[in-house]
């Protein structure tokens, strides 16, 4: 999801993208369901960052949903890539969500 939306916006979000993600990709879902469940929940610096990385997992043939939310006119807030080791690659440089500095 988004860094630069506020903390609820951002739980939203990715509520969003997770179940969009879930109807299009429903077999990639139950058998996550069936085998792992983990879920890691982490931040792109704006909207352009995550494009970035929605097209990059679109090249890579990763399974992929994104959401855009209506209220923010339409932008792009929230992604949801399936589990594989090419998402956790893409990935490996993003923070955790909601995560406070220290």
């Amino acid at each position: 999801m988004r860094k630069d939306l506020t903390p609820g916006a951002k739980l939203a979000q990715s509520v969003h993208a997770a179940f969009r993600f879930a109807d299009d990709w429903r077999y990639t879902t139950q058998k996550w369901m069936d085998n792992s469940e983990y879920i890691c929940i982490l931040e792109a610096e704006n909207e352009e960052k995550l494009n970035n990385l929605l097209e990059k997992a679109v090249q890579e043939n990763i399974p992929s949903s994104f959401f855009r939310e209506p209220d923010f006119d339409n932008s792009l807030t929230a992604i949801a890539l399936g589990p594989c080791a090419q998402s956790k690659k893409l990935c490996s440089n993003l923070p955790l969500a909601l995560r406070e500095s220290k």
